[in-house]
């Protein structure tokens, strides 16, 4: 339809062809709620999934036994950390062992009457004591490595917190060869890991920062900090 003229400039405005769809902008938020409420419901969807998954992978984690090394880093944290990594160096399968991430307030000797193994102090045993944290322990990791020019290194640390630890190391260090020896500890059974709430909020605490990890591993160049 047109005005008498023939011109539609002259139709009422609700009946130009240009009109904009009324009904379609009232519906535009309510839409747009619903396209952001998809976008949630599917985010959580997969990170749970990613959270099975991660949880899954930790059970098949295991160490390489008998693996000669040049260099073992131990990851201050749990108990048995220690142990197992003096273990290791025990049997002659490294050179030298880096406890990265000890408390500047203890001492060597502390330490040392804590753990046992005075000879071993005496000869092959690094203590670090810069790292805060995972980032801080990669960081102490990577500087030891390079300065002692060693080509693998492998990793004592629990095995909920693998993951990230090796996510974190490779990002310091692309020519070094870290092999993963979990801690494994009867007081964390991961396998039953949906019995215990305790637990279960500690993996998932674990996969969110294991994914923040990944992500700064993406953004933040290789090596950061380094020459």
């Amino acid at each position: 339809m047109t005005g008498e003229n023939g011109n539609p400039d002259l139709l009422p405005p609700d009946l130009a062809p240009d009109a904009p769809d009324r009904d379609a902008l009232r519906q535009w938020p309510a839409r747009a709620l619903q396209g952001l409420t998809a976008l949630a419901v599917a985010a959580v969807i997969a990170f749970g999934i990613g959270f099975v998954v991660f949880v899954n992978g930790l059970g098949r984690l295991e160490s390489e036994f008998g693996r000669r090394v040049d260099g073992i880093a131990a990851l201050t944290g749990g108990a048995d950390r220690i142990g197992d990594a003096m273990s290791v160096l025990r049997e002659g399968r490294a050179r030298r062992l880096l406890i990265t991430g000890v408390n500047v307030a203890v001492s060597d000797q502390t330490l040392i009457r804590t753990i046992g193994n005075a000879d071993l102090f005496a000869c092959c045993i690094d203590i670090g004591r810069d790292a805060l944290n995972t980032v801080g322990n990669a960081r102490e990791t990577a500087d030891w490595a390079a300065r002692h020019g060693y080509r693998s290194v492998m990793v004592v640390t629990s095995r909920y917190h693998m993951p990230r630890a090796l996510v974190e190391l490779r990002r310091h260090l692309k020519d070094v060869e870290f092999i993963p020896h979990p801690v494994m500890s009867d007081s964390l059974r991961i396998e039953a890991w949906w019995q215990d709430a305790g637990l279960f909020r500690l993996l998932f605490i674990e996969f969110a920062k294991y994914l923040a990890a990944e992500l700064r591993s993406r953004l933040v160049p290789d090596n950061p900090g380094r020459p």
